[in-house]
């Protein structure tokens, strides 16, 4: 698409003022960096909620303040919702005209990293950098014909009700392994009590701070930013392009290796497993893995951390007054059930075939998630 064909989005948009002033909309939602709706975690004990901005179904939110975001725009289409109000930091705007512009594509172009790119380059400020208003209405959009745009659309939202059907399969699988659990270890009065570093034992990572890092070659090191709450996120990956050295071969990880995050707000919280989609990956530092000698286990010691509260233990234990810390230690003495033979057996045959069954969900939308990230690359042309 060359740049002639390029619209002015300011022409196809317009702001939105409208203030909570009867205090109807009670809803209140914030603005991710992942480019959704959240409820908000603002404390509003004693707030005149009568001042914030009311958002409704089919329009915009940013937040022009830039600075605090790292490289991602916090930008959302209320879809879900009717309505809902935000603060007043944030940006209301919604389009003008739908039969010109339609909303969820425009959603789609801000989805781009080269939306984030260019916002970023475009803020402007000293003790905070703003991504304003008129800064916005100068961005260019390609706007091809109207039916083309829901062409567009349609082709993304199809892939992305895979990925939710895949999601809602694999909350039921989950919920079956945590009824195994239950039945086995939580409801059995001769169960025999231990610790986590009985079965397996932790392993941390390689300080790679400072060393050679890559946007597109070499092996992703596997960060605590990059562990979230028993999933792995690979949009702030950063990879190691230099020698591997035997140090540092011994930081790459196998499947099901279960990985934790050691510090940072959500410790305790930040475990997952691997899989071998996810390899090769290197384990940096402030990251520990747990392996044991067989999948049984593995699979095991990750129900464990679920089902046996291990956010509640971390923050008993944890370290640490500034940046809540956990050492490997101290997560070698989560207390956990030691399974018998005949329970690891029934385990095999039970967790293997579901936790498999799972990871090929998870591929699967890692693909579509990809299929996706394409189509919002060909809008640009």
């Amino acid at each position: 698409m060359s740049e002639n064909d390029l619209k002015r989005l300011g022409d196809y948009i317009r702001p939105v003022d409208v203030r909570n002033r009867d205090l109807k909309v009670t809803r209140l939602l914030g603005v991710s960096i992942t480019k959704a709706f959240m409820p908000s975690i603002a404390n509003i004990v004693g707030t005149d909620l009568s001042t914030y901005k009311v958002v409704t179904k089919g329009q915009f939110a940013y937040g022009p303040v830039t600075s605090r975001n790292g490289d991602k725009i916090s930008v959302a289409l209320l879809d879900e919702f009717d309505d809902a109000i935000i603060s007043q930091a944030y940006s209301v705007f919604e389009v003008i005209d739908k039969n010109a512009l339609e909303p969820e594509y425009l959603m789609m172009w801000f989805r781009r990293p080269e939306f984030d790119r260019y916002a970023r380059f475009k803020s402007h400020g000293s003790a905070r950098e703003v991504f304003d208003w008129d800064e916005m209405c100068e961005v260019l959009v390609p706007i091809p014909s109207i039916e083309k745009q829901r062409e567009i659309v349609a082709e993304y939202n199809t892939l992305q009700n895979r990925i939710e059907t895949n999601k809602k399969l694999i909350a039921t699988l989950e919920q079956t392994a945590c009824t195994i659990y239950q039945k086995m270890f939580q409801e059995d009065s001769s169960i025999v009590k231990g610790r986590i570093g009985d079965l397996c034992k932790s392993y941390s990572g390689y300080p790679f701070d400072g060393e050679r890092y890559s946007e597109t070659e070499g092996v992703v090191a596997l960060r605590g930013e990059n562990v979230t709450e028993q999933s792995l996120r690979w949009d702030t990956v950063k990879r190691f392009n230099d020698e591997i050295t035997e140090r540092i071969a011994k930081c790459y990880l196998q499947e099901w290796d279960v990985v934790i995050g050691m510090d940072g707000s959500k410790v305790g919280k930040n475990w997952s497993l691997v899989t071998e989609y996810d390899l090769p990956l290197l384990l940096a530092q402030r990251v520990t893995r747990l392996r044991a000698n067989s999948i049984e286990i593995q699979l095991y010691i990750y129900m464990s951390l679920k089902m046996e509260k291990f956010s509640e233990y971390v923050s008993r234990v944890n370290t640490g007054s500034t940046i809540l810390h956990i050492s490997g230690p101290q997560i070698e003495d989560f207390p956990i059930v030691i399974p018998s033979d005949v329970q690891l057996k029934i385990l095999k045959q039970e967790y293997v075939p579901l936790f498999e069954s799972i990871k090929e969900r998870r591929r699967e939308n890692q693909l579509l998630t990809q299929m996706q990230t394409l189509l919002l690359s060909k809008i640009g042309g």
